[in-house]
């Protein structure tokens, strides 16, 4: 006869005495519950009784085609029995036996040789009185079967016992009874060991599910005791989902940080490697959750979590380098448009008769000043700082134009600003290009253009004629931010942190 238990997967050895596991650890309430719902999954015991007048047993639980399943109970003396057995297609057994003078019963089911793998069910009924207890056709041998029953215990004792000392640990108080199921089930455990052992695969099956029986009714009683709120497996789900939700989002923001920066030519290989593990992981969290595997999904955030964190720890000296290398960068066109404007201003200084020009050069000077300092925080390593330099002399070079009073001139010099900006951000745009391989032509040629204008505009500025150099820059501005050739628009800030 050959038998399975199915859904458990085998697991190692077990230890039968009743002793905390070394694995033990101290739990949480939250675990409690899903405990519970893993081991009320443990098959019952087969006697199975719908009032105290009428019981049936059948024996195994499990069956291959051609086995005989013995039915036998007991029910009022000289009482007659009606036997039926439903398989998913149908009835496919029925017998009405009579009860003898001391109330016992039986009956045999052959299980023909085709008969289908699956769940059938008996239902014997005398007078009012219905017992029903249920048995599986399977095809897997009745060593494996018992196999599979015996670590399934073992796990199960396990479970058991990880649960009863969390809540020792938590002041719970456990019954004499939840003790004496443990020693019971261990008992059991330990003889389908030695019948596993002997050959008696089938007694040894029995004696294994009988363990688990012990261990689970263990568990109810000892969570009865200690008032496990019904709502624990609801609060942690919850949990857990808003966890997975926020480290997926987090994965998609650094997912869209290592593009930029794999544009940009940075070697990302490593950090992809950690966020792919990192997806991969969640991917598995919300089917675990699904299935109430809850200590097994805590297992794949955390998993993920420190994937994250990992792929953090790469990038940040990669983000810092990067950042050093952007402020020397900014540093480095702030001072080439400090010293055009300089040039601009020695170069209108006859034209600014309402002008402080010596105060505008003090401001330049103070802007100059903090940039060089900036450079110089900049190879130390003090880049908060170096960084607060910079927008400082922005904010010079910004006050310094504003004070030019002649409002034509003014304007004028703001713009010019702006479109050198411009030709910065463009000629940063073609030097990527042209290292990528790319055609840079296009946007060289609206360098030139823009550089062009410019130049008209200084000139007819120097000559007086502001009117008309604004109309030049205003229109060099407009060509800076067009659309083109994908370049977008505000190339050319001035103001603030973009260089």
């Amino acid at each position: 006869m050959k038998q399975v238990f199915q859904g458990v997967p085998p697991g190692s050895s077990s230890s039968v005495a009743w002793r905390i596991h070394p694995g033990v650890k101290r739990m949480n309430r939250r675990l409690i519950v899903a405990l519970v719902a893993a081991l009320l999954l443990v098959p019952t015991a087969p006697l199975v009784l719908a009032a105290a007048t009428l019981t049936m047993q059948i024996g195994p639980k499990y069956y291959n085609a051609g086995d005989d399943v013995a039915i036998k109970g007991t029910a009022p003396a000289g009482a007659s029995v009606h036997i039926n057995i439903n398989a998913t297609s149908g009835s496919v057994f029925t017998a009405d036996v009579t009860a003898n003078s001391t109330g016992a019963y039986a009956s045999t089911y052959e299980l023909p040789t085709t008969a289908p793998i699956g769940i059938y069910k008996i239902t014997a009924t005398t007078g009012n009185s219905i017992a029903n207890a249920v048995f599986m056709v399977t095809s897997v041998s009745t060593k494996d079967m018992a196999q599979s029953l015996i670590n399934a215990a073992t796990k199960s004792q396990i479970l058991v016992q990880e649960t009863i000392q969390g809540l020792k640990a938590k002041g719970y108080p456990m019954l004499p009874a939840v003790n004496a199921g443990m020693t019971q089930g261990a008992e059991a455990l330990e003889r389908a060991e030695t019948l596993l052992t002997a050959g008696s695969f089938v007694p040894a099956a029995e004696s294994a599910q009988r363990a688990m029986n012990h261990f689970k009714n263990a568990l109810v009683l000892a969570l009865k005791t200690a008032r496990v709120e019904e709502n624990m497996d609801d609060h942690r789900q919850k949990v857990l989902e808003q966890q997975a939700e926020k480290l997926t989002n987090d994965a998609e923001r650094l997912t869209e940080v290592l593009d930029n920066l794999d544009a940009a030519g940075k070697d990302v290989s490593a950090m992809r490697a950690k966020v792919a593990e990192a997806v991969a992981s969640l991917a598995t969290v919300e089917t675990l959750i699904g299935q109430g595997k809850y200590d097994e999904a805590t297992t794949a955030i955390k998993a993920a979590r420190d994937s994250l964190q990992e792929a953090m720890q790469l990038l940040k000296p990669l983000l810092q380098t990067m950042r050093k290398e952007l402020m020397e960068k900014f540093r480095f066109k702030l001072q080439e448009r400090l010293n055009a404007t300089k040039g601009d201003l020695n170069n209108l200084k006859e034209k600014l008769m309402n002008t402080n020009t010596n105060a505008v050069m003090n401001r330049l000077g103070v802007a100059n000043g903090l940039i060089k300092r900036a450079e110089t925080r900049i190879t130390s390593g003090q880049n908060d700082d170096a960084m607060d330099d910079l927008e400082e002399a922005t904010n010079e070079l910004n006050a310094c134009l504003n004070e030019v009073e002649d409002s034509g001139y003014s304007q004028g010099m703001m713009q010019s600003n702006t479109i050198r900006a411009q030709i910065q951000v463009l000629q940063e745009m073609a030097e990527k290009l042209t290292e990528k391989g790319q055609d840079a032509s296009a946007i060289t040629a609206k360098i030139q253009e823009l550089q062009s204008l410019l130049d008209e505009g200084l000139g007819m500025m120097q000559g007086g004629n502001v009117g008309g150099a604004n109309k030049v820059f205003g229109d060099a501005e407009q060509k800076g931010r067009s659309d083109d050739m994908g370049m977008g628009g505000s190339h050319g800030k001035v103001n603030g942190k973009r260089g």
